[in-house]
């Protein structure tokens, strides 16, 4: 896939090397468990992408907790989906810069992305905020267009790059919700209501697993009605998600 030419990303940003499995193994701290799930389910790594003040109109940005002085576009193609979510917590900590990082599986993609801060005990480190997944897309979603880079600021990349965070947090609540209007939601309110929706998932995950255990009838109908109580609870954007 053209990644670039999907996200309107000028040409002269491409770089299309690849990026070598041993980077993460040398420089990530990486146990020998975690160095597996790269062997196994690992394919490619491409730096498919590097904006930065020389190729695009965009300035770095500095002040005491953040250095954006680029942003990246990685691409990893997939042997397997296990494991995704410590694999690219990896690649998200072991390059220390704003990332749009894109899984690629067949004709399916995943983007992740994650600010960055300076760890306060060590300049020299950086500390990753909460990441974000889009979970898996099609090939022709229109999360492409809606990730369209000219409709960021460029002002310096920081704006850049919370805008892109932004626009994939409510485009994943529209994704979920579907026809609703969300002209007005903030990216800040999405991942609200995303938490929102996890943690609902999370405790019908949890209901099932005890009522699978369950032996007495009354409990059982007891845990059934709970989870249905939760399937019916609306998680979608409200005010209250601030």
């Amino acid at each position: 896939m053209e990644f670039a030419e999907l996200l309107n990303i000028p040409r002269v940003c491409a770089t299309e090397k690849t990026v070598f499995k041993k980077l993460f193994y040398e420089n990530g701290n990486v146990s020998p468990a975690d160095r597996r799930l790269f062997t196994e389910n690992v394919g490619r790594i491409v730096w498919e992408c590097c904006l930065k003040p020389g190729n695009i109109n965009i300035q770095p940005y500095q002040d005491e907790t953040r250095d954006y002085p680029e942003v990246e576009v990685l691409t990893v193609e997939l042997k397997t989906k296990k494991c995704l979510g410590r694999i690219a917590e990896t690649i998200l900590r072991t390059i220390p810069y704003p990332m749009l990082l894109i899984f690629e599986k067949e004709t399916q993609c995943q983007f992740w992305m994650a600010h960055l801060r300076q760890n306060g005990n060590d300049a020299e480190k950086t500390t990753m905020e909460p990441p974000l997944h889009s979970g898996w897309f099609s090939e022709n979603s229109n999360v492409w267009q809606a990730l369209d880079i000219r409709k960021c600021r460029f002002t310096n990349f920081y704006d850049f790059y919370t805008d892109w965070f932004d626009t994939l947090s409510i485009w994943m609540v529209h994704y979920f919700v579907g026809t609703q209007n969300m002209q007005e939601l903030s990216g800040e309110q999405a991942r609200a209501a995303l938490a929102a929706k996890a943690l609902k998932e999370k405790q019908i995950a949890d209901l099932r697993a005890e009522l699978k255990k369950e032996t007495q009838f009354s409990r059982k109908a007891e845990l059934s009605m709970k989870i249905k109580e939760l399937q019916m609870k609306d998680w979608s954007v409200t005010n209250d998600y601030t």
